[in-house]
């Protein structure tokens, strides 16, 4: 029988918020889910970047389009690999008391998806893996590789997909009694990055981005994302926080990482094989951030590992800190219905739900260290606005709050 109550989490990154987006959210409502958490990344994203606006700003987006409570998602855990992406995520869902997850999907098959993250916890998918790595083969075609040789066939390849697998296998390391719901995903392919006049389905966010890069916030704009969506930007856009560009720190990327010496490396989480060097190499000739991506970048190293890898060497992250269990969430957002929920969760012994910045000092050690790394990426943040801030922009912020 159905809890009186039901609800579904949801790991996003929003960035921004489409139609797509929207179609998750009233599907999992016409499935009977009546309340929707969001965990969403704050303002890095998983590829390594920052999001196109800032996490509040994405929060409205998210709210207004039927989500009920956004709580987020900290760095550095959302610009990390899937598995850590997946995994914070996960864990900030189980203390918010969800009962399932909701993730996008390219084939739609919960039961193959699970299928692939038992074969990708398998210690023989481990050996094979690491084997592949030694040899020298960049670790995203380790994956696949290893994926294909102990399975005899080929890994769901879509993003979302990989995704999907991080999710279920992270369910499996918490022992999660969550239960995981793939949403055949729609509209255009996340690869797809221009926006036609022929083009059908909802546009993809790289589309989006790339839009708004080009052209700003027109009514082309308005036309391919929910009001919501473009309501919100436009506000972002005229108060000078939006769009977002890393183009914005080149010099500050390039004059810090030249001036930096090998010892900056040291603990450094995901910069092994070479790569650390091979980033503090290339910024002593190239003069931009983008250069620096591209002269990293190849086979071995995506340019999404390189652009985590930028911030981790900028920001100091250690892999103890990207293991480390999320001390806190900050509270993005909420309507009633989330004020109910936040509500609840505060009378059980759970991680804090903070909606004061400041008040993380008051938790302990590893709070104060999260907070720290979290202020420090927001202090590049606020120079790569079009309008730049101070670095404390973020802590004098209050949690958005929809009637």
């Amino acid at each position: 029988m159905m809890k009186s109550k039901k609800t579904v989490g949801i790991i996003c990154e929003y960035n921004p918020f489409h139609g797509g987006h929207k179609y998750q959210i009233d599907e999992i409502k016409r499935m009977g889910f009546d309340r929707v958490v969001c965990v969403m990344s704050g303002n890095t994203v998983q590829r390594g970047g920052f999001a196109i606006t800032d996490k509040y700003t994405r929060a409205r987006m998210a709210i207004k389009g039927g989500a009920d409570l956004v709580l987020e998602l900290p760095y550095p855990y959302s610009a990390s690999s899937a598995e850590t992406f997946a995994l914070a995520g996960v864990r900030i869902l189980e203390n918010a008391d969800v009962d399932a997850i909701c993730f996008g999907s390219e084939c739609g098959d919960i039961e193959k998806l699970k299928i692939a993250a038992d074969t990708c916890d398998s210690e023989s998918f481990s050996e094979c893996y690491k084997a592949l790595v030694s040899s020298g083969v960049g670790t995203a075609k380790a994956y696949f590789d290893a994926y294909k040789t102990i399975s005899g066939e080929a890994l769901p390849g879509g993003a979302n997909d990989l995704l999907g697998i991080a999710y279920l296998r992270a369910l499996e390391k918490e022992n999660s009694k969550i239960e995981p719901i793939a949403l055949k995903r729609m509209g255009s392919d996340y690869r797809d990055d221009t926006v036609t006049d022929n083009m059908t389905g909802y546009p993809s966010a790289t589309m989006l981005r790339n839009y708004l890069y080009e052209n700003g916030m027109d009514e082309r704009f308005a036309d391919l994302v929910p009001s919501e969506t473009s309501e919100a930007f436009r506000k972002a856009e005229t108060e000078g926080s939006a769009p977002v560009k890393m183009s914005e720190l080149d010099t500050a990327v390039v004059s810090m990482l030249r001036l930096a010496g090998a010892s900056k490396l040291e603990n450094i989480a995901d910069i092994g094989g070479g790569l650390g060097e091979k980033i503090l190499s290339a910024a002593q000739s190239v003069t931009s951030y983008d250069g620096l991506i591209s002269a990293v970048s190849g086979k071995n190293y995506p340019d999404a590992r390189v652009r985590r890898a930028v911030l981790n060497i900028l920001i100091g992250v250690t892999a103890e800190d990207v293991k480390a269990y999320p001390a806190y969430t900050f509270v993005l957002g909420f309507n009633e219905k989330g004020r109910e929920i936040l509500s609840e969760l505060r009378k059980k012994e759970k991680i804090p739900f903070v909606t004061k910045p400041a008040d993380t000092e008051l938790i302990g050690n590893t709070a104060v260290r999260q907070r720290y790394l979290d202020r420090c990426v927001e202090a590049l943040f606020t120079l790569a606005t079009p309008v730049k801030t101070d670095s404390g922009e973020y802590i004098r912020k209050s949690p958005i709050v929809v009637k």
